[in-house]
């Protein structure tokens, strides 16, 4: 009997310890490389903890990289219709802030003052179907310019055509090389596209400025931060001292502390390339709480209605405090 009560306390102690190793107490907070990592470049710097609780940050590639996470993150950093799907699928999320203003620009031989410029041109863009594709598209008919993505269309001389790559870091070196002149990128890789191409290449069209003006609303939400519904709820104290944190002017310090800015996203798993304080500044870091930025967000989901299962999120998507 003293055996068996041993070995059965023996593998109680065991299952007790493994449990332990298993759970991790810290919080979690999940982003992907580039220019929504910046989000968080001066809390990863500085190791904060915020309310008694230690955080713990993942730098993933790509929003697959954190779809692929979202039963351990408590907070993520990730497209706006990306959370806005998700929600209405069902996940238990709420949207605590809009976070990025639009990243997205277009590189060219020469600066474009009028979108007609582009008329016979090929224009590349990353993920064709994604975000970047149709917001050009719907910048392209608020103009009435047509486009194509069949080389052998009879008018392709009067229309711009479109072609696609999967990675901003494929566009670059066919932007060096000349191989592409027209490419919707975005930061930091297009900095480093012009950079490289001694002079070819230019800044040449803002897409954040253009959607303001093709739609009429003041911002472009293409990023923001999320949380798991639970985690809000048990955890209000740590929520109200993350936003007075999100609230800080967090591209002014990564444009003073680059280097730091580099190493905490490196640290953390990114694998971004170099960025500058310039870039930092294009890349339009800027909080708005959810409630302040509601209107543009639906304005922006329902012309990406079809990525978002045809409906716009309810109320409930909007975290209030």
């Amino acid at each position: 009997m003293k055996k068996l009560t041993a070995i059965i306390i023996g593998a109680l102690m065991f299952v007790l310890m493994f449990t332990g190793c298993a759970k991790n107490d810290d919080v979690q907070i999940i982003m992907p490389s580039g220019a929504p990592a910046l989000v968080f470049a001066q809390m990863m710097s500085e190791n904060q903890s915020l309310a008694d609780r230690d955080i713990e940050y993942q730098v993933v590639s790509g929003t697959n990289g954190i779809i692929a996470k979202l039963n351990e993150l408590d907070i993520a950093v990730m497209p706006t219709n990306i959370a806005a799907k998700l929600y209405n699928s069902g996940e238990d999320i709420q949207m605590l802030s809009l976070n990025v203003h639009g990243v997205l620009y277009m590189a060219a031989p020469e600066e474009i003052t009028d979108l007609n410029q582009l008329i016979g041109k090929t224009v590349y863009n990353i993920g064709q179907g994604g975000t970047p594709d149709i917001t050009l598209r719907y910048i392209l008919d608020h103009y009435d310019i047509d486009y194509t993505e069949d080389e052998n269309d009879n008018d392709i001389n009067d229309k711009v055509l479109l072609k696609f790559v999967q990675e901003g870091s494929t566009l670059v070196p066919m932007l060096i090389s000349g191989k592409a002149d027209y490419a919707v990128i975005g930061e930091p890789v297009i900095s480093q596209a012009i950079s490289k191409s001694e002079g070819r290449l230019v800044r040449a069209l803002n897409i954040k400025d253009e959607w303001q003006k093709a739609t009429g609303q003041p911002t472009y939400p293409q990023a923001c931060v999320v949380a798991k519904k639970s985690f809000i709820d048990d955890n209000p104290e740590f929520i109200n001292a993350l936003i007075e944190n999100l609230e800080k002017d967090v591209s002014l310090w990564i444009q003073n502390n680059i280097e730091k800015a580099q190493k905490a996203i490196k640290d953390n798993g990114g694998t971004m390339p170099p960025f500058t304080a310039q870039s930092v500044q294009n890349s339009n870091i800027e909080f708005l709480s959810a409630a302040e930025a509601k209107s543009s967000i639906e304005a922006y989901l329902n012309i990406l209605i079809n990525e978002i299962d045809g409906k716009l999120p309810s109320d409930g998507f909007y975290y209030t405090k």
